[in-house]
């Protein structure tokens, strides 16, 4: 074998010698993490943006005033087709954390977190009873522009269509607690189960936000000290809110929603000590 050929063999061994070594498994490290919710389940996008949205369930909103009112069977049956058909609020969002966490020689770990969650509502339509308001509101302030009965109707049944979102409708921004543990002691794949507990607040006001889940996932390292991660999230967050009195007497605290996901998440790590 000739020199050059000796040369570029160890320059191939050289910079991969470290994958193949056993990381540094215990110790401080340091994570940023990316997470995608694929999943709401048992989720109500109206509890959490409130009744002036049609959640386009059940019978309530399938049939509005004016088609009730001034509608025949045809416009009967379109109002409960667009009811029913139309695309149905839903959410979306991402979630960003940074993580930093000392894991113990028993392979138990205790780390803290901040965390941002942020969800967009997609599919949003006016409910009907609420637009009917607005619409006789514009018409008392706007008599020339108002519309017909006729034309009000018509809108009625279409409104089901006339969707929208909102991007970043609300923010969380919460700190956790995490404990862990590390199944594996000597192999580049580090598979964990890690439970979290946090609180914060939506965009820094009421309501408060308790946060809590449980994910399972591996770390994979590269070499000693860097690594990479992923991981499925099973988070929920319930919004208290301080609950008064009409007379202001208090009333103690009561959940108004909650948001359940699953988050596929992917980040890298570092061992800083």
């Amino acid at each position: 074998m000739n020199k050059k050929k000796i040369i570029l063999l160890f320059s191939i061994i050289i910079p991969f010698s470290g994958i193949f070594s056993e990381p540094q498994r215990y110790g401080l490290f340091l994570e940023a993490i990316y997470g995608k919710p694929i999943s709401f389940p048992h989720t109500n996008p109206n509890k959490v943006s409130g009744d002036f949205y049609s959640n386009r369930k059940g019978t309530v909103d399938t049939l509005g005033y004016f088609v009730r009112t001034f509608g025949n069977e045809n416009e009967y049956l379109l109002s409960t087709y667009a009811f029913r058909n139309a695309d149905k609020p839903k959410l979306s969002g991402e979630n960003y954390s940074i993580l930093i966490e000392y894991v113990f020689k028993s392979n138990f770990g205790l780390g803290f977190s901040i965390n941002q969650n942020k969800y967009n509502l997609e599919n949003l339509s006016i409910d009907k009873f609420q637009g009917n308001l607005l619409l006789n509101i514009y018409s008392v302030l706007n008599p020339e522009k108002a519309l017909s009965v006729q034309e009000r109707t018509n809108l009625e049944i279409l409104s089901p269509y006339l969707q929208f979102d909102i991007r970043n409708y609300f923010i969380l921004n919460t700190a956790s607690i995490n404990f862990s543990y590390h199944f594996l002691k000597s192999s580049n794949f580090d598979p964990y189960i890690r439970i979290h507990g946090g609180y914060g607040s939506k965009s820094n006001s009421q309501p408060t936000i308790i946060q809590y889940g449980l994910s399972l996932g591996s770390r994979y390292f590269i070499s000693d000290n860097f690594y990479l991660m992923s991981d499925i999230q099973f988070n929920k967050s319930d919004a208290i809110y301080d609950a008064s009195s009409f007379f202001g007497n208090g009333g103690g605290q009561t959940i108004r929603w909650s948001i359940n996901e699953v988050n596929v998440r992917f980040g890298t790590g570092l061992n800083v000590w």
